[in-house]
């Protein structure tokens, strides 16, 4: 049979399907289970049955069906096809369907649904994460112990709270944007941060979307869906970055004292190693390209410089004496530093680009003529 004719990409499914057919002795049913996977065909017969709801088992169809759900509508109505229960079919055949990617393969219903991206500071991040999982570990002890406290709890589950002020006065609509945090974050002492902060907005940040792989915890929880199921959950709306309210705020002051001990703190030592430890100490492979300077080596002293009409009178003198002169052959002469040697001696020379003397300075013709002795 040739697998052009069906969709693409079903490769895998197919061949599962084929492996499975032949056992049943239904391989003429092959060409109707793959076309299935056409999300057209899907809805067509998903209609048919949703509408009559015989059926209390079938899937109910819903427009702009996620991949999980397509799944669903296929397995049922191949079970259906061949008359055998879900799960009849094999393993093989699951996770073929399961890599086969259709048309509508990424979920974006929630596309359209606001989300806010608050860029938070490390230490509250880090006192957050402890303080759920100092909550974390309560809970499981009190399931262990059989207690049921979870209305008490309700109130200091809570990270913080949030809130948005609006001027009705400011044509422009502005908002402050305010967080207070849950006090119960600061029960570990080691944790301690400050409590009230402010978010400031970004408002040149990019266009981004917030992606899942599960919905567990959220209002589409009711649709299951497999593991690593991609899902577009949200627009970001607001970008906000978040910051102590009060910087002369104490907790904040140990704050940022503890970073600044840390940053300053040395993570590398120097150790003499003498005695019996030394021994175990294997030297450094001896090099050539290494120079050993003894007493810290020798240093050239720097070059004194010239006032630049007592340079120029030098250079002068020099070229009196010899008609091209190379660059370097005037650093030795002159003892002057390059940079200041180069300025000068360019405004009275002209650097030959070609010929016998290439790369070599010489007078200009104004300052030629001005030092050719007076014929007499």
């Amino acid at each position: 049979m040739d697998l052009e004719e069906f969709p693409p990409g079903s490769e895998l499914v197919v061949s599962a399907m084929q492996k499975y057919l032949q056992k049943l002795n239904k391989l003429n049913a092959l060409n109707e289970c793959v076309h299935k996977l056409n999300p057209e065909k899907l809805e067509e017969t998903a209609k048919k049955y949703s509408r009559s709801k015989k059926d209390k088992n079938a899937p109910e169809w819903r427009p702009y069906a996620t991949p999980y759900l397509l799944r669903e509508h296929w397995r049922y109505q191949v079970c259906q096809k061949l008359n055998i229960d879900k799960k009849d079919l094999p393993e093989e055949v699951t996770e073929a369907l399961r890599a086969y990617l259709f048309p509508s393969a990424l979920d974006t219903q929630r596309a359209n649904h606001r989300a806010w991206l608050v860029k938070v500071p490390n230490f509250v991040d880090r006192a957050w994460k402890s303080f759920s999982d100092r909550r974390s570990k309560a809970d499981n002890e009190n399931d262990e112990d059989g207690m049921d406290i979870d209305a008490e709890l309700n109130d200091n589950d809570e990270l913080g709270k949030v809130r948005v002020v609006i001027d009705p006065f400011d044509k422009e609509n502005k908002e402050a944007f305010a967080v207070t945090l849950n006090a119960a974050v600061n029960e570990d002492e080691e944790h301690e941060i400050p409590v009230k902060y402010i978010m400031t907005e970004n408002i040149e940040a990019p266009e981004i979307h917030v992606f899942s792989e599960t919905r567990e915890g959220t209002a589409a929880a009711t649709s299951a869906m497999d593991v690593n199921e991609f899902i577009v959950e949200a627009k970001v709306h607001k970008k906000l970055d978040m910051r102590p309210k009060d910087a002369s705020d104490a907790a904040y002051a140990r704050v940022s004292k503890n970073r600044l001990e840390k940053a300053q703190s040395k993570s590398r030592f120097v150790q003499s190693v003498v005695g019996a430890d030394a021994a175990r100490i294997a030297p450094l492979p001896k090099r050539s390209n290494l120079v050993r300077l003894a007493d810290g080596g020798v240093t050239k002293p720097k070059a004194e410089k010239m006032e630049k009409a007592q340079l120029t009178d030098k250079l002068f003198g020099l070229f009196e004496r010899r008609t091209f002169w190379s660059l370097k052959q005037l650093l030795e002469e002159t003892k002057q530093p390059a940079m200041h040697l180069r300025e000068t001696v360019q405004e009275i020379a002209n650097l030959a680009r070609r010929g016998p003397n290439n790369g070599m300075y010489s007078l200009k013709d104004i300052y030629r003529q001005q030092n050719k002795p007076a014929e007499t």
